[in-house]
């Protein structure tokens, strides 16, 4: 929302530079954060994930902050989109990059059926 501001003219650019470089830095972390618990690549790789996520992210959250006007705002908001689809809407999360092939917890869910049948 900021940047959205700042990019219509509504805020001025010197006094929320740093809120908004914060904001699209810690979102960038929470990316690899939530990615890591997500994907199953991403979680057999941690390392290897937060460093392409946070080093891939970094610069390009800095180029959108230097170069913020309306363009750059969509663009913040596509990617936004895109990626809290994949993470926090989309129902069947566990998917291995690479592979269409589902990855479910069977296990774990006949243990839960179980412990509810007993329950009740």
């Amino acid at each position: 929302m900021m940047s959205a501001g700042v990019a219509w003219g509504y805020l001025g650019l010197p006094i929320y530079i740093v809120p908004i470089s914060l904001l699209m830095g810690g979102t960038i972390v929470g990316i690899a954060y939530v990615g890591e618990k997500k994907c199953r690549w991403a979680s057999n790789n941690q390392l290897l994930w937060k460093t392409l996520v946070i080093a891939g992210g970094m610069p390009i959250a800095y180029q959108l902050v230097n170069n913020l006007d309306k363009s750059a705002v969509v663009m913040e908001f596509i990617l936004l989109v895109v990626i809290a689809y994949f993470f926090f809407i989309k129902r069947s999360y566990n998917y291995d990059i690479g592979s269409s092939e589902k990855l479910t917890d069977k296990n774990g869910l006949r243990e839960i059926e179980e412990k509810m049948k007993q329950c009740c």
